[in-house]
């Protein structure tokens, strides 16, 4: 497993940089024509950072019910003690997942906005830089990290391979250039 995350890791290096490359070609020159490579990048970009705004909302929407959950079971009351220690474990999964999904969502967001926002090449090359800067380590098999890792890749994949799903329908090339 970890050899598998370390080779996703390098596929996604090695997309980031053939990313700035098409995005320094063609970001922030609005004269010139967009390639079909360029249209890709731009839509999976904009596909990427939805999904991820999507699975952070929900990891948000999950946490807020679980915390909500949890004020409602008694400390005191030794027939809930069973319940509480559940509803703790699923809310320490819980805040795992919602920063993860933070952390994914920094640097989808600062991609698309790389080739769908920016407007010179050089505000483009910053983004790009900073969504390199977001780094999620390779997590040890088994532990809490690596099992919050594998369902958030899991759901990722998942929505971007719903064609029902609202990141798959309003892409920029579908609404023209430019287009949210």
């Amino acid at each position: 497993m970890r050899e598998a995350t370390n080779n996703m890791k390098k596929k996604h290096l090695f997309s980031l940089a053939v990313f700035g490359l098409l995005c320094v070609g063609g970001c922030g020159d609005q004269e010139r024509e967009v390639t079909p490579e360029q249209r890709a990048e731009r839509e999976s970009a904009f596909r990427e950072a939805c999904a991820a705004q999507a699975l952070a909302v929900s990891a948000d929407e999950s946490l807020a019910t679980i915390q909500s959950t949890l004020l409602t079971l008694d400390p005191g009351d030794p027939t809930t003690s069973v319940s509480r220690a559940a509803t703790e474990a699923a809310m320490e999964y819980s805040v795992a997942y919602q920063n993860h999904a933070a952390l994914r969502l920094g640097a989808f967001a600062h991609l698309d906005s790389a080739v769908n926002t920016a407007s010179t090449t050089a505000d483009s090359a910053r983004y790009i830089e900073r969504a390199g800067s977001f780094t999620i380590r390779n997590p040890d098999a088994g532990t809490l990290e690596a099992n919050v890792s594998n369902a958030y890749q899991a759901a990722f994949i998942e929505v971007l391979g719903d064609p029902n799903h609202p990141c798959n329908w309003n892409t920029p090339s579908d609404a023209g250039e430019g287009a949210r």
